[in-house]
């Protein structure tokens, strides 16, 4: 009885100690087998969900910044009488735009194409990401060299990148007839992925259509307002009031000025109007 009752307690602390022992083991085990389950199909998962987040991000952005852009740009064609903000033209003690053979080409369209595209560096440039990397586990480290990962490709190195991808972007087509703006495709590769794991979009925008046959009018109404016609001012403006009703001409110096809605611009009736490409309707 006494050996029993030494053998006893004995049997039970070893078995506790063997039963800790094993949940222990099993414990670790399923430990392993969850961390390597979200290592192998959670953090791919979430990754693509991340980066699609992202894509998402930059989608609306680029497409806030073709419309601002496009407005701007819009108004800017207004006030320079058709041209880009850059264009050639003489111009008056204030800045008014005078037309004459001094200015570019006259191609409204083609004006505001390459202002759209001056508007809207600036936007792109200034894109920050919201982008949150991975904290850095120990399974990631191993990704990141069985990956030949470098610094720039994950982490803030890899926010950067995504930042520098909008930046990047230029305008391939601004399509006038159906008032969209397509830029160059956004790639934007997978954090922690094997090389070439990338998401791909097609970045574009909707903007509004300016009111470019009104140009066209303007321009062939003032053609017999300057040389070799060259008609009398209150005859001139009585010509383009009968086209575009609300039209305002006054006589300044040696020009004479225009103003119609936003649009203002002014002309030398002893000179020629500059040279105007085809008129499309496109």
């Amino acid at each position: 009885m006494k050996k029993g009752a030494i053998l006893l307690p004995g049997f039970a602390i070893l078995f506790t100690l063997m039963l800790t022992s094993a949940l222990f083991v099993m414990n670790s085990h399923n430990e392993e087998r969850k961390v390597k389950y979200v290592e192998k199909v959670g953090y791919p998962a979430l990754a693509l969900f991340k980066v699609y987040d992202e894509g998402e991000r930059q989608r609306l952005y680029v497409e806030q910044s073709i419309k601002y852009s496009g407005l701007i740009a819009e108004l800017s064609l207004y006030q320079n009488g058709g041209f880009a903000a850059t264009n050639e033209c003489k111009k008056t003690a204030d800045g008014t735009v005078i037309w004459s053979s001094s200015c570019d080409l006259f191609d409204p369209k083609e004006s505001f194409k390459q202002q759209l595209k001056i508007e809207l560096i600036p936007y792109l440039q200034n894109y920050k990401s919201v982008y949150v990397p991975f904290e850095e586990t120990q399974a990631l480290k191993v990704m990141r060299h069985q990956n030949a990962l470098l610094p720039q490709d994950i982490g803030e190195g890899l926010v950067k990148n995504y930042e520098q991808v909008v930046k990047g972007l230029v305008v391939k087509e601004v399509d006038l007839e159906n008032k969209k703006v397509l830029l160059s495709e956004a790639v934007l590769p997978v954090e922690y992925a094997k090389e070439g794991s990338e998401y791909k979009m097609q970045l574009k925008g909707k903007i509004t259509r300016p009111e470019f046959e009104v140009f066209d009018t303007l321009y062939n109404e003032l053609s017999s307002c300057v040389a070799p016609n060259q008609k009398l001012s209150d005859e001139c403006e009585s010509l383009v009031s009968n086209k575009l009703p609300g039209v305002k001409m006054e006589k300044e110096d040696n020009v004479m000025r225009v103003e119609y809605g936003t649009i203002k611009f002014a002309f030398d009736p002893s000179v020629n109007l500059p040279p105007r490409a085809v008129f499309r309707m496109s």
